[in-house]
């Protein structure tokens, strides 16, 4: 695979990402980084990128997933003294005009193996080698 082909995932994915309320994450703002050269912002490299907006995406589902939810409540009860708690509502940022809807967590998907699936292609791509930089 070379540049264009990630950036063609790429495209793919911000399609998914709007798709399924997560348009924030696709915002190419968050890939830029400074050139070294001339201090101008520049797109990651594709597949840094594409990487990226994964691992972002991964983090957006933790926040939303039930078992992240139970295993924090279980520590947040063990240092508790008194009153337990026993649920808690995510409210997601804004996504363009669409109004955020509150999550309840307690009631929230168990989303452990769609993340573990974004993990393990996060992986795999962390494996492939960048793709030597065009000059020009």
């Amino acid at each position: 695979m070379d540049n264009d082909d990630y950036r063609a995932l790429i495209d793919i994915l911000k399609g998914q990402l709007r798709a399924a309320g997560a348009g924030e994450i696709a915002d190419d703002r968050h890939y830029l980084f400074p050139d070294p050269n001339d201090g101008e912002p520049r797109l990651m490299e594709p597949l840094k990128q594409l990487t990226q907006m994964l691992a972002a995406f991964e983090r957006k589902l933790a926040m939303e997933d039930r078992q992240t939810f139970e295993r924090a409540l279980g520590r947040m009860n063990e240092v508790l003294r008194g009153e337990r708690i026993n649920g808690a509502e995510y409210i997601p940022a804004r996504d363009g005009d669409r109004e955020p809807r509150p999550i309840d967590l307690a009631r929230a998907a168990d989303l452990t193996q769609v993340r573990e699936g974004v993990q393990h292609l996060i992986g795999r791509l962390q494996e492939i080698p960048l793709p030597p930089r065009r000059l020009g």
